[in-house]
């Protein structure tokens, strides 16, 4: 049986495809119209990714992992940029979103916790506690004014 992928993001548009492939240990980017991959890397460089979403201008994509590590990538060639790589979370990223403006970016983890950082230089700008769960899902409102949390009330530890 050949692997499954799992779609782990979609850009604005839904063109792009963000996949994590397990099995095959690598992460692509396809587009979904052609079903081509614009760049493929090896998860052995950064850790299972589990989580993407686009920044809204489309140039960079924030990605969430098993390593409770966010990073942000060009989303041409899948390379880190800028600050690379983010610590805060205790637990796996299990969700993240950009602010429309694409200056901030929010990640949602098992920890039960939401952060807020800087796109341009990753300083970590908030931190929301109080979920008596893990966060599952993040969105930021259209003008950016609110961000949206859900958890998982089905998971315990």
């Amino acid at each position: 049986m050949p692997p499954r992928p799992l779609v782990r993001g979609a850009s604005q548009d839904g063109r792009l495809l963000f996949l994590d492939n397990v099995e095959m240990s690598q992460y692509v980017v396809i587009d979904s119209q052609g079903f081509r991959p614009l760049f493929r890397h090896p998860c052995a460089r950064v850790s299972r990714v589990l989580c993407a979403a686009w920044l809204p201008d489309g140039s960079r994509i924030v990605t969430g992992a098993a390593d409770r590590k966010v990073r942000l990538l060009d989303a041409e060639t899948g390379e880190p940029i800028h600050w690379r790589e983010a610590g805060g979370h205790s637990e796996i990223v299990a969700s993240v979103a950009g602010r429309p403006d694409g200056a901030v970016l929010a990640s949602g983890g098992q920890d039960h916790l939401i952060l807020l950082r800087d796109v341009a230089t990753g300083a970590l700008r908030a931190t929301y506690h109080g979920h008596e769960h893990p966060v599952s899902s993040l969105s930021f409102s259209a003008d950016g004014r609110f961000l949206a949390s859900k958890i998982d009330w089905r998971q315990h530890r």
